[in-house]
């Protein structure tokens, strides 16, 4: 317990910003499922996070922005999820995802990401980042994304940390 306080002080005194933003109200609202959602169905590439923001979905989802695509489609069989992503009809990326309930919270179905930097040391910042997404649909069969971006460190001597989530829709095509 002395440990647990202790713990519980130090981390008062970091410096740092949580940035959690309420669903957006011009939005459909997200499905209200008692279970993993299906998140099958083919989806514009372009899509727009809670400030307007383009987000290409190809380039969130592998981490490139070296990827032309139309559109992603995403089945679920088996406990597997394959993306894939398609320019001009060809098909330009495929991967499979292994799921299971363990990866549902909160009616969402979360993946890995590849990681984006992990550790940082350089310019007078050391720390870690890290980031993790929830998928989803709302009543209008947009596909949604719920981020979060995480970072741990210091820059020069002051300790810091930091979160921002964020919200992604995509439109699907019918």
């Amino acid at each position: 317990m002395k440990i647990l306080t202790t713990l519980a002080s130090i981390l008062t005194l970091l410096p740092g910003c949580v940035s959690n933003p309420s669903y957006p109200t011009s939005w459909d609202t997200v499905l209200d499922e008692k279970k993993c959602p299906r998140i099958d169905g083919k989806y514009l590439n372009s899509g727009v996070d809670h400030t307007g923001r383009e987000i290409n979905l190809s380039s969130f989802l592998f981490r490139t922005d070296n990827v032309k695509a139309d559109y992603v489609r995403f089945t679920t069989t088996n406990n597997k999820v394959t993306i894939d992503v398609f320019n001009d009809g060809e098909l330009v990326i495929n991967h499979i995802e292994n799921i299971n309930n363990d990866y549902c919270e909160d009616q969402q179905v979360e993946f890995d990401l590849p990681e984006t930097e992990g550790g940082v040391n350089r310019g007078g910042v050391l720390g870690y980042t890290w980031e993790s997404a929830l998928f989803s649909k709302n009543e209008g069969d947009d596909f949604l994304i719920h981020h979060n971006s995480s970072a741990i460190g210091i820059v020069y001597i002051i300790p810091i940390i930091g979160s921002a989530w964020s919200w992604i829709k995509f439109t699907e095509i019918k």
